[in-house]
């Protein structure tokens, strides 16, 4: 819990979920100015620029949940194979007005968490995740109840490609599980999207060929097949592009970090 909240006007390269739990919060985001009353609960995006401003109003405190951008999209899958890319596409702020039944579950799982010995990592752990799931959950509830912003067919096929079954599928797949021409796909993707369905395509291949790295002791070979490339150097070529590393040096770098992680943990 953060009392009265006030920051600089920042950004980082992983999601936020933040619970206003007292007083009225005054905001900053993108840009646009915003008043968040208790029970508001927000997704803040990498994309994000962000602030708490100081406000007269009062006594604040809000919730902070944190979580690396690739453990929120698994948990978002698990709930809806194309909730990640709504939360990630929403023009505005996400802000919610949650119940005061959505609201005090989620204070019941931080006051169980609060009586957890932050030593026994792995129960502390445990916990935390089961918040950031919950937390999702709830977004993903206040979103399912907005209309869809994207159209009904649209929205099916995106849940198609999301699943497991299409990873090694090709951009030519895509085009045979519609009904529409490719020139009217490409124009959907773009209105809806804003990228061209092979660079949507791509990104989904690109992100699981991560977790894999990241997970799993799968070689580089083996990934690329999994995920539909033909060629290993195209592979660690379009992967590079995207990560800006090679796949042997993306899986080194997490590895280390780890490491440093558990040097620095003991």
């Amino acid at each position: 819990m953060w009392n009265q909240p006030r920051t600089a006007l920042h950004n980082h390269d992983y999601c936020e979920i933040f619970l206003i739990t007292q007083g009225t919060v005054h905001y900053l985001i993108n840009g646009e100015k915003i008043i968040l009353e208790k029970n508001t609960l927000s997704f803040v995006r990498p994309s994000d620029t962000h602030q708490f401003l100081p406000s007269p109003n009062g006594p604040q405190q809000h919730l902070n949940i944190a979580g690396e951008t690739e453990i929120v999209q698994k948990l978002c899958d698990i709930l809806s194979p194309s909730l990640f890319d709504k939360l990630m596409q929403i023009k505005n702020a996400v802000l919610f007005r949650i119940n005061d039944a959505d609201f005090n579950h989620l204070l019941y799982i931080v006051n169980r968490i609060n009586l957890v010995d932050a030593s026994n990592k792995s129960v502390y752990s445990a916990e935390l995740l089961t918040l950031l799931f919950n937390a999702i959950s709830l977004l993903n509830k206040y979103l399912s109840a907005l209309k869809s912003p994207y159209p009904a067919w649209f929205d099916e096929l995106l849940t198609k490609i999301h699943s497991s079954a299409f990873l090694d599928r090709s951009v030519a797949d895509l085009y045979e599980l519609s009904s529409y021409s490719p020139p009217i796909l490409i124009a959907a993707f773009k209105q809806n999207l804003g990228v061209t369905p092979v660079q949507y395509l791509t990104k989904l291949k690109i992100s699981h060929a991560c977790n894999l790295l990241k997970h799993t002791d799968f070689t580089t070979l083996s990934i690329s097949t999994t995920i539909g490339y033909d060629s290993l150097s195209h592979f660690n070529h379009v992967f590079k592009q995207y990560m800006g590393v090679s796949p042997g040096e993306y899986r080194k770098n997490y590895l280390f970090s780890l490491s440093r992680q558990d040097t620095s943990n003991p």
